[in-house]
């Protein structure tokens, strides 16, 4: 399997502390069927979290990497950022303050949960328009997307790439984002499932429970296609069957 949406990289965000952290994530990820991750710090969460491309944070992302390597871990690395939207996201994403899943056409991109739907629109379509393909990480968590599901499928229609989190299915952002979650799933108006692991004892890149829940109620090819298929294509620049 592939995880395209981790907190992994230490000490940057809310997500792993310590090298020590992020080696017990991989490790995790691993030992449940993982052996592509994508490391997608926060960025551009303007006063907390801003993490714009430079060369610490590429250097810290190799030492990642090199202790993975040491540890003996069989699980790739790849870096990329889960950006949050803001009025000058197309002139960070042309400066390259931002960055792309693994320097794809691919980019991983947040809006904050009470964003309303028509403000979402005008980004993605100004990103489509530059030649790129939003990622939208976890629609199912904004409020609007809870209240009008059905936007998401003319997101897909429109060639935009939904990432779903494992965290949701299970009730983990509350009720209205599983019922959401679940229904974004039963439509197959999805092409991913992501952790988005933040440690390795909350929200952890375990994929075990996703497994068992997915291979009760969907078949082996889909699983695949959400699991495998779909992020090795973001990770490789591929164009996703059917965009």
């Amino acid at each position: 399997m592939v995880d395209i949406h981790t907190h992994i990289l230490p000490g940057v965000d809310d997500g792993s502390d310590c090298f020590t952290e992020s080696v017990q994530m991989v490790e995790m990820a691993y030992e449940t069927g993982v052996d592509r991750i994508i490391v997608t710090p926060h960025c551009n969460q303007r006063g907390w979290y801003e993490n714009y491309w430079s060369g610490e944070l590429q250097q810290l992302f190799y030492q990642l990497k090199n202790r993975i390597k040491e540890e003996g871990i069989p699980v790739e690395l790849f870096f990329g950022m889960e950006i949050m939207a803001s009025q000058d996201l197309i002139s960070l994403i042309e400066k390259q303050q931002v960055v792309s899943l693994n320097g794809s056409r691919y980019y991983l991109i947040e809006f904050s949960f009470d964003t309303e739907i028509s403000w979402m629109n005008r980004m993605l379509q100004s990103v489509l328009e530059m030649g790129k393909i939003p990622v939208i990480a976890h629609p199912e968590r904004y409020f609007e997307v809870q209240k009008f599901p059905d936007i998401v499928q003319e997101w897909k229609r429109r060639g935009i790439i939904i990432q779903l989190n494992k965290g949701s299915v299970f009730g983990a952002f509350g009720r209205r984002c599983k019922k959401a979650a679940k229904y974004l799933m039963k439509n197959d108006w999805i092409h991913c499932i992501a952790s988005d692991a933040h440690s390795p004892y909350m929200r952890t890149t375990s994929m075990e429970e996703l497994q068992d829940y997915l291979l009760d109620r969907y078949s082996y090819q889909k699983i695949e296609e959400w699991t495998t298929k779909n992020p090795n294509a973001i990770i490789e620049n591929k164009l996703i069957e059917g965009l």
